[in-house]
């Protein structure tokens, strides 16, 4: 599955926090290459023996192959060193200088909250190497999102439900990412909502956990290809 596509110059990343404040930590962090080669970074509770073979082979049957490296931490400071060097060899490893979040306003920064955590664990910036993105904005001033149901209006936000009101699109820009496996084809989230992962991983539902942070990685990155298509961002 790991096919080299040089032509995009972006990577992914999403994280899923237990909470939203600055005492919250990592629940999993999710970072998508360019050659759909993605590595996963979960948090474990202590008590809990994790089957860490079990967990893989489940991710890939759910998600029907996808090439995924799994990392298992039951804490925060060896998850945040090993997403440093991992981040550090990608960089320069392959040509994707940006790494793509998608934060609204409303919801979630990803980098404010991991300063605040490198900050409470004495951690080094993790994000090096790479010039980080926040597509959202971007997509906002540069595509009405506006859809009318029921005689309702609404401007669509939420990644999942921007992805769907995108994934038409991914039919025209299927020749330059012929190799990649698109997420409308497989349709692999378990859980609707990004808030809904805090509760999983409180009940060590580790797979619900991996397999939604997974798809958001794998949705903000088909919505860069389809960004840089349209001419919405230009890094």
């Amino acid at each position: 599955m790991s096919v080299p596509e040089p032509e995009h110059s972006h990577s992914a990343i999403h994280l899923s926090p237990t909470g939203n404040h600055f005492h919250q930590l990592i629940a999993a962090i999710v970072l998508w290459s360019p050659n759909a080669e993605s590595e996963l970074y979960l948090t474990s509770h202590p008590q809990d023996e994790v089957d860490k073979d079990l967990l893989e082979r489940e991710l890939w049957d759910r998600t029907n192959g996808l090439d995924t490296q799994l990392h298992i931490y039951e804490d925060t400071t060896s998850l945040l060193f090993d997403l440093r060097t991992t981040i550090q060899r990608k960089s320069n490893e392959t040509n994707a200088a940006t790494l793509l979040t998608y934060d609204t306003d409303d919801e979630f920064d990803t980098q404010a909250f991991l300063r605040g955590l490198c900050i409470k664990t004495d951690s080094k910036w993790p994000l090096t190497g790479f010039s980080v993105s926040n597509l959202f904005p971007s997509i906002q001033n540069h595509v009405n999102t506006t859809v009318s149901t029921y005689g309702t209006t609404r401007d669509v936000t939420q990644l999942s439900k921007l992805h769907e009101l995108f994934s038409i699109t991914q039919h025209s820009v299927a020749s330059v990412t012929e190799k990649h496996p698109w997420y409308q084809e497989l349709l692999y989230d378990p859980l609707s909502e990004s808030m809904s992962v805090a509760h999983a991983h409180s009940q060590s539902e580790y797979l619900q956990v991996l397999l939604h942070t997974l798809a958001q990685a794998h949705r903000i990155w088909e919505l860069g290809v389809i960004a840089r298509e349209y001419g919405i961002i230009n890094e």
